[in-house]
């Protein structure tokens, strides 16, 4: 247990299965990591009893001459599957996964506060302004608050799913992140999504998103694969040039057919309206003002055209 203060440090658990938990929550307790590393770095294979608790990780830095090679400023996992439950992640600087970078990992990321972390020095990559999830893996991401992000020339203002096996995404507040500044367009304000990223995302507010494409939540997965399922999710207030809430881009039109019934309501007036839902090929789109968005599994009808 660690008591009240500003520690500043960069802490690596090298593989202990330990508990660092602070006596007094984040608003007391901060790790400073001084600009010269990730704050907190679990990269030695540590499972769940290596846990990080209660605690406001700030300052860290990622970038081409550190180890995490621009991964994670706050948080960087790798081929590990820690506990990070209960602190605020914010002020850091990175590449990709600017809060929380995880690369290989089933770790558990609850009830954290991932806001206002920077991207510096670099352009393109995997994205993530808040977390990004790379590999296979079954990251859960549970009852975050991931806000006021600016990823400029990259996708996933809030996170970014490279590859990311089976990730869940559940409960989370996703607001106020941008993707900006890639050529055609930056993809998925509140969440990007690319390859094999079999997502459950559940029951999330995706809100006051923006991006080029996909204001909300954008994703392209390869032809066959599952993609992500999406379940009673409340989308608004987004912004994008092409499909403001969703924006699901397939290899193959056959894939569509894994996509059921979508239906919007209206949070300002209270009414239930059908989304227009536009295919082209290869992609659906979704705009509306406000979206409950409820996508069903591939064993559901396929959409009549």
């Amino acid at each position: 247990m660690v008591g009240p203060g500003t520690y500043v440090e960069n802490i690596n658990f090298h593989g202990k299965a330990i508990t660092v938990a602070s006596t007094q929550g984040p608003s007391q307790t901060v790790i400073d990591g001084g600009a010269l590393d990730s704050v907190a770095t679990f990269t030695s294979g540590e499972g769940s009893g290596s846990a990080l608790k209660g605690f406001t990780l700030r300052n860290g830095r990622s970038d081409s001459s550190t180890p995490g090679f621009g991964d994670g400023g706050g948080v960087r996992i790798q081929s590990a599957s820690p506990t990070i439950t209960n602190n605020v992640i914010t002020e850091n600087t990175a590449c990709n996964g600017l809060g929380i970078s995880v690369r290989f990992s089933s770790a558990l990321i609850q009830g954290n506060t991932i806001i206002r972390n920077v991207r510096q020095g670099c352009s393109g990559g995997t994205g993530g302004g808040g977390i990004q999830v790379v590999g296979a893996g079954a990251a859960k991401i549970i009852g975050n608050v991931i806000s006021n992000h600016v990823m400029t020339s990259g996708d996933g203002g809030g996170i970014a799913l490279f590859a990311a096996g089976t990730p869940t995404i559940q409960g989370n507040v996703i607001s106020g992140n941008t993707a900006s500044g890639l050529s055609p367009c930056a993809r998925g304000g509140g969440i990007s999504m690319f390859n094999n990223s079999d997502a459950d995302i559940i029951g999330n507010v995706i809100v006051g998103n923006s991006a080029g494409c996909g204001g909300g939540i954008q994703w392209l997965v390869p032809s066959g694969a599952r993609g992500p399922l999406l379940v009673n999710n409340t989308i608004a207030d987004k912004v994008a040039k092409s499909a403001a809430a969703i924006q699901a881009c397939n290899t193959a039109r056959s894939a569509l057919s894994d996509f059921g019934t979508t239906t919007s309501t209206s949070a300002a007036h209270s009414t239930t309206a059908t989304i227009a839902i536009v295919l082209s090929e290869p992609r659906f789109e979704i705009s509306s003002a406000t979206a409950r968005v409820s996508v069903r599994p591939p064993s559901a009808s396929p959409i009549q055209e």
